[in-house]
C-alpha cells in the first residue's frame, strides 16, 4: 500500500507495486501479485486473486471535481485497425433513486474503425456494458473530429444528444445526454500507451460492496480498447 502522495504512475503500469494475500492471522502467503496483474478487487476472482483483494486506487473526494473541459484525453492508435479515445471522469453518479451503481472512478471510450487506408469508416460508442456502431459518414463531427455526447452522472457517450433507456434498468431508468459544455479533446490528446499507469490491472477508484460501485478498469491488455474485427462486421445500430 502507498500512501496518497506516493504513488508512482510507472510503479503501477511496470508491476512495481507487489502484494501477496494475508490470512486472518494477518499472514502473508500464496502468490505475490503484481500491480500490473489483473488484480482489481470485486472482479469475480480473475487472476488467482481472491474476489475481495487487489489493488485500488482511493483518491480524495474532494478532487471528484475532476478539470472539466481541460481535462487530457488518451488515445490507442493502431494504424489501418482503429482509433479509441478514452475518457476519465472522477465519479460515476447514474441516474434514478439508487446509489448501488455509483462508483468512484470512470473510464469510457468511443473507438474508430480504420480501413487499409486508414480511413476512418465507423464508430462506435460504448455505453454500459453494451455498445452501438455509426457510418462515418453519418456520424456527428466537429472540425472533421467525431463527435459523442456525455450522458448525465453516468458518462454513457452516445453519437446525439437525447434521452436514452438503460436495458439494465429495464427501461425504468434513462440516460439523458445533452448539450453540455464543449470539450474540444483533440486539443488535450495523450498517447495512453506512452503513460506510466498503462497497464495496471488494478481498480481506478475506491472499493464498493460489490462490482458495480467498486472502481473500473483502465486502459490496459485487460481492457479492450476497440470491438472484435467479428463485432465490426454485425450491424449494431445506435437508437
Amino acid at each position: 500500500m502507498a500512501a496518497r502522495t506516493e504513488v508512482n504512475a510507472s510503479r503501477l503500469g511496470s508491476g512495481g507495486y507487489r502484494h501477496q494475500i494475508s490470512n486472518r492471522l494477518c499472514i502473508r502467503h500464496g502468490a505475490q501479485h503484481r500491480s500490473n496483474d489483473l488484480t482489481r478487487p470485486r472482479d469475480g476472482g480473475k487472476g488467482g486473486v481472491p474476489l475481495r483483494e487487489g489493488f485500488f486506487l482511493n483518491f480524495p473526494n474532494r478532487l471528484r471535481a475532476g478539470q472539466g473541459t481541460s481535462s487530457p484525453v488518451y488515445y490507442e492508435y493502431s494504424p489501418r485497425n482503429y482509433l479509441t479515445y478514452w475518457f476519465f471522469y472522477p465519479f460515476n453518479e447514474a441516474p434514478g433513486p439508487t446509489n448501488i451503481f455509483d462508483h468512484e472512478g470512470d473510464w469510457e471510450r468511443i473507438s474508430v474503425k480504420l480501413d487499409r487506408h486508414n480511413r476512418a469508416v465507423i464508430v462506435a460508442y460504448y455505453r454500459h456494458n453494451t455498445y452501438c456502431t455509426v457510418p462515418w459518414k453519418r456520424a456527428g463531427k466537429h472540425h472533421g473530429h467525431p463527435l459523442a455526447y456525455s450522458a448525465l452522472g453516468s458518462h454513457a457517450t452516445y453519437p446525439r444528444a437525447g434521452s436514452y433507456p438503460i436495458p439494465e434498468a429495464q427501461g425504468l431508468v434513462s440516460d439523458i445526454a445533452g448539450r453540455g459544455h464543449g470539450w474540444a479533446t483533440y486539443h488535450h490528446l495523450k498517447n495512453a500507451r506512452t503513460q506510466g499507469w498503462f497497464g495496471y490491472g488494478g481498480a481506478w477508484g475506491e472499493v464498493g460492496d460489490g462490482p458495480d460501485s467498486t472502481g473500473p478498469l483502465g486502459p490496459s491488455i485487460f481492457k479492450g480498447a476497440t470491438l472484435t474485427d467479428s463485432e465490426w462486421s454485425r450491424p449494431h445500430p445506435c437508437p
